[in-house]
């Protein structure tokens, strides 16, 4: 043993310029390496716990009326919010999720989005802050605009419109009506990926109100976890979840001897 480490340090020391470059190369070899795995935990991180919660839930839970794929409506939501709560483990939250597609009108110029239906709490409120460039988020909250709107700024562009300005839109209500509504732009933020600037945010009751949805009512309900590491575990939940999810007894008709009465 002694011999080969005594070999191996003559042998560093004889060709010390070429030991040195070689080290560096090493070096920099596992820096890419460790960059590279650092940059892609971050994406997944980035992925699993911020956008998703923001556009999609860990999980979802939602219903189709009919077998129509484009009615997705929960008659009762409280029910199905209490059994996620006692049959998830590690839930964050569990938010309302409606979601319109819409036609918007804005300066002499339209396209179609996406209106999404949300509260805002004290994270979603701080990634909008983050991202503001025009406007006032307390605008949105504030009940002083009509119908407000937070619209990203490639949404905007694409409309010419800007902080303050009247959007047309035209929209279909869960019974299939046309609806039609005039917006007010509260905010102007900037979109951190190209999925963002695809929609546009009103409040949540608003947009319930101008679906036809009724309080106890609901698109879908989003699930969030504390923090996800594992892609599995929302599988495991939604198992679970699937199989406590029964409908519950609406009618029990009379016997025959309770009819003879």
């Amino acid at each position: 043993m002694k011999l080969i480490i005594s070999l191996g340090l003559r042998n560093l020391l004889r060709q010390k310029r070429r030991n040195f470059f070689l080290g560096i190369a090493i070096s920099f070899g596992m820096m890419i390496l460790v960059m590279a795995n650092s940059f892609s935990h971050g994406i997944t991180d980035n992925l699993l716990n911020r956008m998703v919660v923001y556009m999609t839930g860990h999980m979802s839970v939602t219903m189709m009326e009919d077998s129509t794929q484009h009615r997705r409506i929960i008659r009762d939501k409280e029910r199905i919010k209490s059994v996620i709560g006692k049959t998830v483990n590690d839930i964050k939250n569990v938010n309302e999720s409606v979601v319109a597609f819409a036609r918007l009108i804005g300066n002499a110029r339209g396209d179609n989005t996406i209106v999404v239906g949300v509260e805002i709490d004290p994270e979603f409120e701080g990634y909008l802050r983050q991202n503001l460039i025009k406007g006032n988020i307390k605008d949105f909250e504030s009940g002083n605009l009509e119908n407000p709107v937070i619209v990203y700024s490639d949404k905007a562009k694409v409309l010419g419109v800007k902080s303050g300005d009247t959007i047309n839109m035209r929209t279909r209500t869960i019974t299939g009506q046309e609806q039609t509504a005039r917006l007010t732009v509260a905010a102007i933020v900037r979109a951190n990926n190209m999925f963002e600037g695809m929609a546009v945010y009103l409040p949540l009751k608003t947009l319930k109100s101008l679906m036809g949805l009724r309080p106890h009512e609901t698109g879908e309900l989003q699930i969030n976890f504390k923090k996800i590491n594992d892609e599995a575990h929302a599988g495991r939940e939604a198992d679970r979840l699937y199989a406590r999810l029964r409908p519950c007894l609406l009618y029990t008709s009379p016997s025959p001897r309770d009819r003879t009465r």
